[in-house]
Formats: structure tokens, C-alpha cells, sequence
């Protein structure tokens, strides 16, 4: 059980209140939840700007860029098990790696595929 780790992923979807993330180095995608507090959803536009006064100020981005994402399985419904994936960064950020982190428990990519 490698528990939760860091990957990059690609935007394909922005919706009301969720962002669409494929991984490909996991094969899967699935919905990022946005809290409306800190971010600004422009749905038309396909586009989301970090609000002034949040950690995530400064920050946006739109489809098929890329960001960093944690994934983690939720194994609440041990039938049905859904990926919780959370926004982290974006690459190359210099905010990317005090929040890694804050992660804690996360692992990058490369060191939880070589177990």
C-alpha cells in the first residue's frame, strides 16, 4: 500500500465547482473539488484564477495545462473505490515545494513506482 502520492496531470474539464485531471502516469482521471473561497471558476472561458488574499493568489490556469496533483484512494466503499485527487501546485512553482511539504505522508511519483 503506497498510501497517497504526487504526479503531474493535465486539466481536461472545468466545471461549476470541480476541475477534470487526467494522469497519465496512472492511467485514470477524475474531478478536483475547487473551494469557491479560493478559487475564481470562469466556466465560459474554461479558465481558474487563485482569488486575491488566498494561498492560491496569483495562480491559474485553464485546459490542457498541466498541475501537480496528490492522489490518494478513498477506501471508505470497499465495493466501489474512488481516487481522491487535491490540487498541489503548479510545476515548476517555487510554492510547490513547502506545500509537498505540508503533504506529509505524500511520496513523488518516482520513489513510490520503484518499490
Amino acid at each position: 500500500e503506497k498510501g497517497r502520492v504526487v504526479a503531474e496531470g493535465v486539466v481536461m474539464r472545468i466545471g461549476k465547482d470541480t476541475v477534470q485531471v487526467a494522469v497519465e502516469e496512472f492511467g485514470t482521471e477524475g474531478n478536483m473539488n475547487m473551494e469557491a473561497i479560493d478559487w475564481n471558476i470562469i466556466v465560459e472561458k474554461q479558465h481558474v484564477y487563485g482569488r486575491p488574499l488566498s494561498k492560491f493568489e496569483g495562480m491559474n490556469f485553464g485546459i490542457f495545462d498541466r498541475l501537480v496533483v496528490s492522489i490518494e484512494a478513498n477506501l471508505e466503499d470497499g465495493r466501489h473505490r474512488n481516487l481522491t485527487i487535491d490540487f498541489v501546485g503548479l510545476p515548476g512553482s517555487p510554492e510547490l515545494s513547502s506545500t509537498e511539504a505540508e503533504l506529509g505522508n505524500a511520496v513523488p511519483v518516482e520513489t513510490s513506482l520503484a518499490a
